[in-house]
């Protein structure tokens, strides 16, 4: 298995209390993202080898590189404040907040594409370096870079990936669902031989602006059905 793609840095407010998210959206266009996960060592020696060790995991560094860090997300990543004439302002007194991080990547396997979303349950972050130069005979861009140090829950629960996913719908889709962030359906027009289960589509009931949305568990199109897709 090959890891060659990265998109879709996604982001949402944490309750540590009540382990729920709000406020999510999307932080820009992924240039990169790391996670080193930290543990504690601690090792018993008898008979002059080692008897036991325990690894524990203490916490995971964060490096998020991305092509622009939007100023709504300012006041949730770091508790900056925004006015009415859309200026963003930075404080002595801002603290970083705790907020889900999630994303997805790309992989092959057996000359097959597959897409997994990746969330972090629980991340704070820092402002990196942005450097600004004046332009001179080559382009150079400048992009915004987060530091962060990923934590457990109350479980211990860091980290959790989904399944590995034929279309990346799917994964944006799992990754929103995680984060609370609300989905878009859109109807479809079912092709000859489609299968609406295998493909990820919904069905709709209830009444407007009340609407539920359920996976169909339809393997073959019903002609009488409207069905839809999720993003």
């Amino acid at each position: 298995m090959a890891y060659f793609g990265l998109s879709s840095p996604y982001i949402a407010q944490f309750d540590a209390d009540a382990e729920t998210y709000s406020n999510g959206m999307k932080l820009g266009k992924a240039i990169s993202t790391s996670i080193t996960p930290n543990y504690s060592t601690a090792s018993l020696y008898a008979d002059n080898s080692e008897a036991e060790r325990v690894d524990e995991f203490v916490n995971a560094a964060v490096e998020v590189g991305t092509d622009r860090i939007p100023a709504a997300a300012g006041p949730i990543l770091f508790g900056h404040t925004t006015n009415g004439s859309g200026e963003e302002v930075k404080n002595s007194n801002d603290s970083s907040k705790y907020v889900g991080y999630g994303f997805w990547q790309a992989s092959m396997e057996d000359g097959v594409k597959k897409y997994q979303g990746c969330l972090l349950y629980k991340v704070k972050f820092t402002e990196g370096q942005t450097s600004f130069q004046t332009k001179g005979e080559n382009i150079t861009f400048a992009t915004p870079t987060l530091s962060g140090s990923a934590t457990a829950k109350a479980n211990g629960d860091w980290q959790i990936s989904s399944p590995k996913y034929d279309t990346v719908r799917e994964a944006e889709v799992w990754l929103k669902t995680k984060l609370g962030i609300d989905l878009t359906y859109t109807a479809v027009v079912p092709a000859s031989g489609d299968n609406p289960k295998a493909l990820g589509w919904y069905e709709r009931s209830g009444t407007d602006p009340n609407y539920t949305y359920t996976l169909t568990t339809d393997t073959t199109v019903d002609a009488q059905k409207t069905y839809y897709e999720a993003s």
